[in-house]
């Protein structure tokens, strides 16, 4: 069974992921999740690693506060973030042509604000 982990960084992010590797400077973890949590809505997990090819990361122990083993919960979590991003059919993801027409759109938005008359 994987040992499963939360860390805490020094910059106030907090991360759920597969301990790989524990060595003298470094940490790498596998398939980190963010998690985030919000007072009036609750918890949010995204992928730490969503834009990049690569599935683990090598943390410096200099960037973190602590690596513990992860909860019941923090485990139960991470498995059902897990398994609802492996069962998402291709339709349910943003593609590049989506991305770019909100880029596009932000964009004349930002420029029209620009240009407007403000009182």
């Amino acid at each position: 069974m994987p040992q499963y982990v939360t860390v805490k960084l020094k910059s106030g992010k907090d991360l759920v992921g597969i301990i790989r590797h524990d060595e003298e400077g470094f940490v790498t973890i596998d398939a980190p999740l963010e998690i985030t949590v919000h007072p009036i809505h609750g918890m949010f997990a995204k992928s730490w690693l969503l834009l990049s090819e690569e599935n683990s990361v090598h943390l410096r122990k200099d960037d973190i506060y602590y690596v513990q083993n992860a909860n019941n919960k923090a485990v139960s979590y991470y498995e059902e973030f897990k398994a609802r991003l492996h069962s998402m059919s291709d339709e349910d993801i943003v593609s590049e042509d989506d991305f770019e027409s909100d880029l596009e759109e932000m964009f004349s938005s930002l420029l029209e604000s620009r240009t407007s008359t403000k009182h």
